[in-house]
């Protein structure tokens, strides 16, 4: 079973098939608890292999001058900043092998200990493609461990886009492979990654060719199929507009993106959603 969330342009409150909230939101969940709680964000939180500790990356006091690496106790408890606020930090997830160590995504050996610009708001809401390289941390130590992508300058020396971006990283059940989103073909597309020998960044496999943005991927509980949303242009001027936001060094926001699903080789890719909205963060 595959989950996702869509958003729509406007709630439909007559739909007979779904029941309608008091805000014209549709519920799917019987209950809802709050786990964190207080000013600042927290998102894109993911759970340890035991079910107990999720990390996600998150600006909850004034030392946080952008996205930092945080865990949590599925209670509440034991809030714990695991990074060590050099630059902006994103997209982490537990390694399964070893749930001592987190996989995130950072700019520090780019823009040092100081935040990134802020994309400008008044192109709407965009995305933007750091310099970001994929690190492993040890959560107890706040120590790097590893640095699984790395000589961005040759890897992307080809590429006509102003940032090299690697992120968007989670890894199989078995902790073997990693999957993560790169811009170093010159568009975003998913690359695979055998990490269970700190295999060389030289051995990423690319799975997908297609125009447009590929990410947030992950694998089945087999390590067999992989599911991520992607957001294909479908007309000459939207692959012109989706080309001019990458050369700018971002890409717009959640706009029309569908969920898809390939075999762990990259064969097989079909989309799941046809929807012409926002399906977004699919997992199995």
């Amino acid at each position: 079973m595959i989950i996702f969330v869509v958003v729509r342009a406007a709630a439909r409150p007559d739909d007979p098939r779904k029941p309608v909230g008091p805000k014209n939101e549709d519920f799917y969940f019987s209950s809802l608890k709050a786990i964190t709680s207080g000013p600042g964000t927290f998102a894109e939180a993911y759970w340890d292999p035991t079910g107990e500790y999720l990390v996600g990356q998150a600006q909850l006091t004034r030392e946080d001058k952008c996205d930092e690496i945080y865990t949590i106790k599925r209670d509440g408890s034991e809030l714990t900043h695991i990074d060590n606020y050099d630059g902006i930090t994103t997209c982490a997830y537990f390694v399964p092998s070893n749930p001592n160590y987190v996989l995130y995504s950072s700019t520090l050996d780019k823009y040092g200990k100081g935040c990134p610009p802020k994309p400008d708001r008044a192109l709407g809401y965009i995305w933007p493609l750091y310099n970001q390289e994929i690190y492993v941390v040890d959560r107890h130590t706040r120590e790097i461990v590893h640095t699984i992508t790395k000589d961005q300058e040759e890897r992307c020396k080809d590429v006509n886009a102003p940032n090299c971006y690697d992120a968007e990283a989670t890894i199989s059940k078995d902790g073997e492979t990693m999957i993560f989103t790169s811009s170093r073909s010159g568009d975003l597309e998913l690359y695979s990654m055998n990490i269970s020998s700190r295999a060389a960044d030289g051995q990423a496999k690319r799975l997908t060719y297609s125009p447009g943005y590929d990410g947030g991927a992950f694998f089945s509980n087999s390590g067999k199929q992989i599911v991520w949303r992607a957001n294909r242009p479908k007309t000459t001027d939207e692959l012109l507009r989706y080309k001019a936001m990458l050369d700018f060094g971002a890409i717009e926001g959640i706009n029309h993106m569908e969920i898809y699903v390939m075999n762990a080789d990259g064969s097989g890719q079909r989309p799941l959603t046809k929807l012409g909205a926002s399906s977004f963060a699919p997992n199995w």
